[in-house]
């Protein structure tokens, strides 16, 4: 055997442990409330292929057992197998979002699904996403539905600082805002005080103000919903920050939609 061949065949064979090695990490990561047998189960690979990936064979693990164990444990087959298919920047925010409760991660995709919407609109107007929330039991709730709002009659300070927009369907925040508002959002620095900003309390969107306080030497910081000033919310509590309040587009032609 040529030495370089040689080589070769070793860096393949290490690469292969090295992989089987991290497919062994994150399962031994997985700190669910599964037994091995449930695991292999719910994976859909034999029991067999699951243990001898764990106690050391590293001869058994195809590319169809390491994507049956990614689908099971959540996450991509690059992060799986550690192959750096992608980027630093790519597996970070990767691993945040695998972090994130469900709520926020509800969030999180339909935020990347309104900026694809926006990219893949070729106009040359300054746009922005507008969600259309759900009105359920006195409350705004997210939802997937979001239609496209040119803002190039706004100011530029609007268009530079937007992000995104939140329609206003129903009557609680008058006389604030009214049904027919959509607020528009920006997100590049803190809310001043007695600004509206938006936050997602318990899966619900909420307007409201923002404190900051000192007590005993410690910083307090509080949300007050705009609908009753008498509540509180601890900044501890928010599920996200979405963002304050840069102006307000008003259509009455949002009437009934």
């Amino acid at each position: 055997m040529k030495k370089s061949d040689k080589c070769n065949k070793q860096v393949s064979l290490q690469r292969h442990i090295n992989y089987v090695d991290n497919i062994r990490d994150n399962l031994n990561r997985y700190n669910g409330d599964l037994t091995l047998p449930e695991i292999a189960e719910s994976a859909g690979i034999p029991f067999s292929t699951l243990k001898n990936i764990l106690y050391g064979n590293s001869s058994d693990c195809k590319l169809s057992t390491a994507a049956s164990f990614a689908k099971f444990l959540g996450i991509t087959i690059d992060e799986l197998v550690g192959s750096d298919t992608l980027t630093e920047d790519a597996k970070e925010s990767l691993s945040i979002y695998h972090e994130l409760p469900e709520r926020s991660k509800y969030l999180a995709r339909w935020f990347v699904k309104h900026q694809k919407a926006l990219c893949s609109n070729n106009d040359s107007t300054k746009s922005v996403a507008v969600m259309i929330p759900k009105d359920a039991n006195g409350y705004l709730h997210p939802t997937n539905e979001f239609k496209t709002l040119s803002i190039d009659d706004f100011s530029d300070y609007v268009k530079a600082k937007a992000f995104i927009g939140i329609r206003i369907v129903g009557d609680y925040y008058m006389p604030y805002y009214s049904p027919y508002d959509t607020l528009l959002i920006a997100n590049d620095r803190k809310p001043l005080k007695n600004e509206h900003c938006v936050v997602l309390y318990y899966g619900k969107i909420k307007i409201v103000t923002r404190i900051v306080r000192k007590e005993n030497d410690k910083k307090i910081v509080e949300y007050i919903p705009i609908q009753n000033r008498k509540n509180r919310i601890s900044e501890h509590d928010v599920d996200e920050f979405i963002g304050y309040v840069a102006d307000v587009y008003k259509d009455s032609s949002n009437k009934g939609a």
